[in-house]
């Protein structure tokens, strides 16, 4: 069984910024579509990995994710039974940030960080509980990335 969760729309997300979805390179990730439990990768840990994506497309400005679980892992079983039954409904995308802008054509109302324009897709991962409808989480070469802030007002 495979479930489909939304994983980036464009929108300004709680944090101040967005990411375009066409800049999403998705490339690497397809070559080992790992899905994890809320980012965490425990000194490399197996165990971990709940999943794995078994379809991603981009369309309307979305990634959308195909997920299958692993039900032969506890963790991955015990996941895929609280996706099933509706208690966790979120996954989150960790990106390697590689451009972004504050051009204003590029900001939303209501944001205050740059426009992640390119970036890689590192992994995926299911979360009890995002920081906004997509739940993002980024990275610039694996460290944490600060995006600029935006000093002009966005578009009305």
């Amino acid at each position: 069984m495979t479930h489909r969760f939304k994983v980036n729309t464009e929108n300004v997300n709680e944090y101040g910024y967005r990411i375009l979805t066409n800049g999403i390179d998705i490339d690497q990730y397809l070559r080992n579509p790992v899905v994890l439990f809320g980012h965490v990768r425990a000194n490399h840990d197996p165990t971990r990995v709940v999943g794995r994506c078994v379809k991603l497309i981009k369309e309307n400005n979305e990634l959308i994710a195909e997920i299958e679980f692993d039900t032969d892992s506890d963790l991955g079983k015990e996941v895929e039974g609280k996706v099933a039954r509706g208690f966790i409904k979120m996954a989150s995308l960790h990106a390697d940030v590689k451009e972004s802008s504050v051009e204003e054509e590029l900001l939303l109302p209501g944001q205050t960080l740059a426009t992640v324009t390119k970036c890689k897709l590192v992994e995926i991962s299911i979360v009890d509980v995002g920081g906004n409808d997509e739940a993002l989480k980024l990275s610039k070469n694996l460290k944490e990335v600060t995006l600029n802030k935006i000093t002009q007002k966005p578009k009305k």
